[in-house]
């Protein structure tokens, strides 16, 4: 009995030790004793093991000293309320700061809060600018996002063939509802105007092929809480 006492008191005390060195880990991060990108490696992973509140400390000291990834991290867990409670005014500002900086998916984020309204603020000349800016760089959201601005005339006139031009790349890009929309419009469409949407879409593509032949190298993705395609520290359809 009284083995089976101090077994269970060692594993008690175990445990508790890897707490105590889990925190202290992340009290030295607050020390700065680890270099920027270290501290931001640690965040990612507590975010993506469900240590939200210990990601958003972190992922908060990052941004306020200017790291952009943070800043998408940041603006995505005040949108969904990950760690945080759900504050979109906050998201809009962070994901301000990483769309600025030239984070894409913090650009579709902003674009989609900015398109839908429900930050408080419906803009659709900023959505337009933000989803622009993403599928710069391929996004498949953003790219259908803007067919369904254009087929529905959101904030500028309707344009069904720039719409089928934008479906019919998120369709090369992999988007599902972008192939269903392509084809859902195109018989709507004359020939003719088929051929000017075609023509369209091999200007968009040409534009985010020369985007991404002038771009660095992109970091390594992966696929965050919400389904967003987060840049790793080493973010859909």
């Amino acid at each position: 009995m009284y083995m089976n006492i101090n077994k269970q008191l060692l594993i008690l005390a175990g445990l508790g030790a890897l707490a105590v060195g889990y925190f202290a880990g992340h009290a030295s991060v607050f020390n700065l004793q680890h270099s920027p990108a270290h501290i931001e490696a640690i965040a990612v992973k507590d975010f993506q093991e469900g240590y939200d509140t210990q990601a958003f400390r972190l992922f908060t000291n990052l941004a306020g000293k200017g790291d952009k990834t943070a800043a998408f991290y940041l603006g995505q867990m005040y949108e969904f309320g990950d760690g945080v409670a759900v504050d979109r005014q906050k998201a809009v500002k962070w994901l301000s700061v990483a769309a600025n900086a030239g984070n894409s998916g913090a650009a579709r984020q902003l674009g989609l809060l900015y398109l839908d309204g429900i930050a408080g603020v419906q803009d659709f000349a900023k959505a337009r600018k933000w989803l622009l800016a993403a599928a710069d760089t391929g996004d498949g959201t953003a790219l259908r996002s803007l067919g369904d601005m254009n087929r529905e005339g959101l904030g500028a006139p309707a344009d069904p063939v720039t719409a089928y031009a934008y479906y019919s790349v998120a369709a090369i890009k992999g988007n599902g509802y972008g192939t269903t929309m392509r084809d859902k419009l195109a018989s709507s469409l004359s020939a003719d105007q088929q051929r000017k949407g075609q023509d369209k879409a091999r200007s968009i593509q040409a534009r985010i092929d020369a985007a991404q032949a002038t771009a660095k190298p992109p970091a390594a993705t992966t696929k965050n809480k919400t389904g967003a395609a987060a840049p790793s520290a080493k973010p859909g359809n």
